[in-house]
């Protein structure tokens, strides 16, 4: 449903990781929430949602796709 690039992002990708790397260390597992592009479900009419069964996938150029299930919790 969203598809940006790091193009659109207001500070480069290197940019963001050196200034989360002044205040956190890096640790396996550590993520961290850059925000979001246009486009989200509750913006939307009708609004939609994730459901279990469907896939959440990212990809960064030059650094790999991560993807996972959506689950019932």
């Amino acid at each position: 449903m969203q598809s940006e690039g790091t193009d659109d992002l207001i500070f480069t990708f290197g940019e963001i990781v050196a200034w989360y790397a002044r205040i956190l260390s890096a640790a396996a597992g550590r993520r961290h929430h850059l925000g979001h592009v246009g486009g989200t479900g509750h913006g939307r009419d009708p609004k939609v949602y994730l459901r279990p069964g469907d896939r959440v996938e990212i990809t960064v150029d030059g650094v790999g796709a991560l993807g996972n299930p959506v689950v019932a919790g």
